[in-house]
C-alpha cells in the first residue's frame, strides 16, 4: 500500500507519536521500508537547521515494534533519544584514511631528506 509523501502527514505531530533521527544516508532505504510497511510518518528535513546529526521523523507509537524490526532487517542507523553525530563505521574509515595519508606524507617527507643528505 503505498503511502503520501512525508510532508503531507503533519498531522502525526500532534497525535501520539515518538521521534527517530535516522542518517541521512540512510533516509531512501528507511521511507521506503515505512511506504512498503504502510507506516505513515512526518520528517522534518525541510524545517531542520542541521542535518548532521540525523532527519527527525516523527512516527506512531502503535508502530515501534514494526518500524524497530524494520531498521533492524535493513541495518538503518537511527536513535530514539538524540541526534546521531556520525556512524561509527563511519568515523573508523575515516579516521583510517587519515592515518594513511599522515603516514604517506611522512614517508614522502623522510624519501625527500634521504635523498636531500644523499646528493651531498
Amino acid at each position: 500500500m503505498e503511502q503520501t509523501p512525508s510532508d503531507t502527514d503533519l498531522d502525526l505531530k500532534h497525535k501520539d507519536h515518538y521521534t527517530l533521527y535516522v542518517l541521512l544516508k540512510d533516509k531512501t532505504v528507511f521511507e521506503s521500508a515505512l511506504r512498503k510497511n504502510g507506516i505513515l510518518w512526518y520528517s522534518d528535513f525541510n524545517n531542520q537547521v542541521s542535518i548532521d546529526g540525523g532527519i527527525r521523523y516523527f512516527l506512531p507509537e502503535v508502530a515501534m515494534h514494526q518500524i524497530d524490526r524494520t531498521i533492524i532487517e535493513n541495518g538503518i542507523v537511527a536513535s530514539k533519544e538524540t541526534p546521531l553525530t556520525t556512524e561509527y563505521k563511519d568515523r573508523k574509515k575515516t579516521m583510517k584514511i587519515y592515518l594513511t595519508v599522515a603516514v604517506a606524507v611522512l614517508v614522502l617527507l623522510l624519501l625527500m631528506v634521504l635523498i636531500e643528505y644523499l646528493s651531498h
